[in-house]
């Protein structure tokens, strides 16, 4: 049997945010301190997320910083971009970028409050560069304590043999660190502090070109044969200061040196080289391999005291300190080297002072004068 029901009517209304903000005219996204916490990052480098907004894209190609986060934003160049931390200048404008990144701090981001990418008509005070503008900024103490600390772990244990190595490389890493805010002056002055501490020791598979047993003994006859060179044509020496005109040859035998031509400096260092130790026998080139080392240690912390001297005057300061020391292998140790670019050791020193003062002159006058020093040393040591 079915019965009727009672009669009712319910109205709702709902209403809702417009979904363009009309203060000015840049285009942009805020991205907050629970997705910075909440997003997997690599290495727990934030600046990785700004990939993810609209408009953002990683760089093409390997660019000098597109292993710290570098982004395209718009079709302008990764170089292109300005980094601010608190409002002050964050670049290092260094040409070659030799600290490896585009910015020259980068908190933990437990220590983050928030960070602004602005990609397009973005107000004047922003004019630094034609890329995007990425505003970060430093949490402060608050009436209550708060804080945390972390611990991310690595190591050769958990991972797999490289495909193209013939031993599996170590590869430790240990970054730990915490982040701690308490007043100081209940609602008048406040602390907020970090460090972190980040420890790599790796060794990823490098292949080289050593001189060959022949070779050793200035027979170098082996280049003649493309299967052993990898070119398309055999590879012909010539008499020294023949000018180019007299084929190198001992007793008939083409490409080989006569005992007598030998020198005695030249044969002691080759005694240094490591033995070929991969590939074919009689190969020339990438001829030996290993497991490079190399250790990579930063340590960087950041100070920050807020003062809220009465309801018109609000004041903070910050200091930041990161400093950052890599030891590369050398691959045919310590007297012929073998390395690229850079050598033994880098170091990256860096340092960023703000500080700010807002005064409210009347209830739609504002002042706010802000002080910032930036500065970083890289150094490539031979």
């Amino acid at each position: 049997t079915l019965k009727p029901g009672a009669v009712s009517e319910s109205v709702t209304v709902t209403t809702a945010a417009p979904l363009e903000q009309t203060q000015d005219a840049s285009i942009g996204q805020v991205i907050t301190a629970e997705t910075i916490d909440n997003t997997p990052l690599n290495g727990r480098n934030w600046v990785y997320i700004a990939q993810l907004t609209a408009g953002v894209s990683p760089p093409f190609g390997n660019t000098r910083g597109s292993g710290s986060g570098d982004f395209i934003a718009n079709g302008q160049n990764a170089e292109q971009n300005n980094f601010i931390l608190d409002g002050v200048d964050n670049n290092p404008n260094l040409i070659d970028f030799l600290n490896g990144s585009s910015y020259v701090m980068r908190p933990p981001p437990d220590a983050l409050a928030e960070f602004n990418l602005q990609t397009s008509d973005f107000s004047a005070e922003f004019g630094h560069s034609a890329g995007a503008v990425l505003n970060a900024s430093i949490k402060s103490g608050t009436n209550k304590i708060h804080g945390d600390f972390w611990e991310y772990f690595r190591n050769t244990n958990l991972d797999a043999q490289n495909w193209n190595a013939k031993t599996k490389g170590p590869y430790h890493q240990n970054q730990f660190g915490g982040t701690l805010g308490f007043p100081i002056w209940k609602s008048h002055l406040f602390y907020f502090g970090d460090m972190e501490a980040n420890r790599i020791s790796i060794a990823n598979p490098s292949n080289t070109s050593v001189p060959t047993a022949l070779m050793r003994q200035g027979d170098f006859s082996e280049l003649l044969s493309p299967s052993f060179t990898g070119q398309n044509e055999p590879i012909q020496l010539y008499q020294p200061n023949s000018g180019g005109t007299q084929k190198l040859s001992c007793n008939g035998l083409n490409n080989v040196f006569c005992p007598g031509q030998i020198n005695a400096v030249a044969q002691n260092i080759l005694k240094l080289y490591p033995s070929p130790n991969t590939g074919v026998p009689g190969q020339t080139y990438n001829n030996y391999n290993i497991n490079l080392g190399q250790a990579d240690d930063t340590i960087q912390w950041y100070q920050r005291v807020d003062w809220n001297v009465s309801q018109k005057d609000q004041a903070y300061a910050r200091y930041s300190y990161a400093h950052e020391i890599k030891s590369n292998g050398l691959p045919l140790g310590p007297v012929l080297d073998g390395s690229g670019f850079g050598g033994k050791t880098d170091t990256n020193l860096a340092e960023n002072f703000m500080l700010s003062e807002t005064h409210s002159f009347t209830p739609t006058l504002t002042n706010e004068f802000r002080f910032g020093y930036n500065w970083i040393d890289s150094v490539y040591h031979q």
